[in-house]
């Protein structure tokens, strides 16, 4: 059987954030944080694959997190929840790299298909990148299929049309830095 996809549900409020793990918890792997320091410790510590984030915590604006999670963790797909109607937010939010944009107050079924197009859209993605690799190899080819690895694997195709960057690729002996590298 398949592993869950993981997710993590940010959210200020207590009542909503144990609303939303109980509704996904049957469906997801599901972990919650009550603020974006306790977010931050959880993405530090395991892989996620979609954040359910509220755009106002306490005195940390989701665009923030949007802005610096997506540079990070672009494999990570983000779904903001907001009683901000003001289209103008939504689209800043979006163009940061949001997956979908809920607002509040939600009915839990557009929770769980919002949250269902965005890993469908997100697998398909992926299925059609592995189909291009497939289809056009690279000279150099990498083998491996993981979460962090796709990950580091992403980070370096970014870096690639930086080439006035230095990168240092720190690794064990036989890890595939001088690959990756090329």
């Amino acid at each position: 059987m398949a592993q869950a996809p993981s997710v993590l549900v940010v959210d200020d409020d207590p009542l909503l954030l144990q609303s939303l793990t109980h509704l996904l918890r049957p469906l997801y792997d599901v972990v919650a944080a009550s603020s974006a320091i306790e977010a931050a410790t959880i993405l530090n510590n395991r892989t996620v694959d979609l954040v359910v984030l509220d755009l106002y915590l306490g005195q940390t604006h989701g665009q923030e997190l949007i802005k610096k999670w997506k540079k990070d963790l672009p494999l990570m797909e983000i779904v903001v929840l907001s009683g901000q109607r003001e289209m103008r937010v939504t689209i800043d939010c979006m163009r940061l790299g949001a997956a979908d944009y809920l607002i509040k107050p939600i009915e839990p079924e557009s929770v769980l298909f919002a949250l269902e197009r965005v890993l469908e859209k997100r697998n398909l993605k992926q299925s059609l990148e592995k189909l291009e690799t497939l289809l056009h190899p690279s000279p150099v080819s990498l083998v491996g299929s993981a979460h962090p690895f796709l990950e580091v694997i992403e980070k370096a195709r970014a870096l690639k049309n930086h080439s006035h960057l230095n990168v240092l690729i720190l690794g064990e002996s036989g890890t595939g830095k001088e690959v990756l590298a090329r």
